[in-house]
């Protein structure tokens, strides 16, 4: 629960709470049951692959391509600290390296 709302338990004498920073989104995102008008309406977070490759922007291009290869996939997510998807990496034909503001080709 939010922080606001275990202060307003703990003020209430309840010494069992938990503090869930990460928020009714995050608690959606990952899938688990949320109450409300929409809550039966299907989430992204149940469909979403947990096996697609992830890499950090600070890491080495050829440690990456190599996950990308084991797993036999075309692509790589690159995530900060906090999962979020900053942008992808796509793996091409042998036709050299290209690279724009939003996506980067390795050939």
């Amino acid at each position: 629960m939010s922080p606001r709302a275990a202060w307003r338990l703990e003020s209430l004498g309840f010494t069992d709470v938990a503090h869930y920073l990460g928020g009714i989104t995050d608690w959606a995102a990952a899938g688990l049951p949320v109450e409300g008008h929409m809550a039966h309406e299907l989430t992204i977070g149940p469909l979403a692959r947990r096996d697609v490759p992830t890499c950090s922007i600070d890491e080495r291009v050829d440690i990456v391509l190599a996950r990308m290869k084991e797993a036999r996939l075309a692509t790589c997510f690159i995530v900060n600290g906090d999962r979020i998807v900053l942008g992808r990496l796509y793996r091409r034909a042998p036709t050299g390296q290209t690279c724009s503001r939003a996506r980067c080709s390795i050939g």
